[in-house]
């Protein structure tokens, strides 16, 4: 790593990590003396060849080695982080059929904070503002419930 603004040059060894990046998928940057790779595209360094390789979502502590979050695309229908946060907190947000799930990683003490709503309450969200919105009285007697949760449901399991 180089830094033009304070004339250092610091090597990073990346071979003790265990994963490799895809192209264009990843960041690399320092907070507070430590390196850190977060990436959308991480595959297992052992498995690199082999045709249907899982692909994650990382977030790795370059100093330690030490895999910070780790989450396989595979059975999501949607996983990907979002930039930092005050250079600090790293969201990642996953859909799942479970539901909604958006992960807060602080990168300075590792800690994780998840917030989460599952498909049905997300459901419930959508019909209470259908009954409450006089612009979408047409729509009232269509949202149950129960046909909103199965087109949800039917929609993650077309999708997966």
């Amino acid at each position: 790593m180089l830094d033009f603004e304070r004339n250092i040059y610091r090597p990073i060894d990346f071979t003790k990590i265990n994963y490799i990046t895809g192209k264009d998928k990843s960041l690399l940057f320092e907070l507070k003396n430590k390196f850190y790779i977060i990436s959308s595209g991480m595959y297992k360094k052992n498995l690199v060849n082999i045709r249907h390789q899982h692909e994650y979502v990382a977030i790795i502590d370059v100093n330690s080695k030490k895999v910070l979050y780790l989450e396989d695309r595979k059975n999501n229908l949607y996983l990907d982080f979002f930039y930092p946060i005050a250079n600090r907190i790293v969201p990642v947000v996953q859909v799942n059929k479970s539901g909604v799930h958006v992960h807060f990683l602080d990168l300075i003490n590792g800690q994780i904070n998840i917030a989460s709503r599952s498909l049905d309450k997300i459901g419930q969200m959508i019909i209470d503002i259908v009954h409450k919105d006089k612009h979408l009285k047409y729509y009232r007697r269509m949202a149950t419930v129960a046909n909103l949760c199965t087109s949800l449901y039917i929609y993650n399991i077309a999708s997966l």
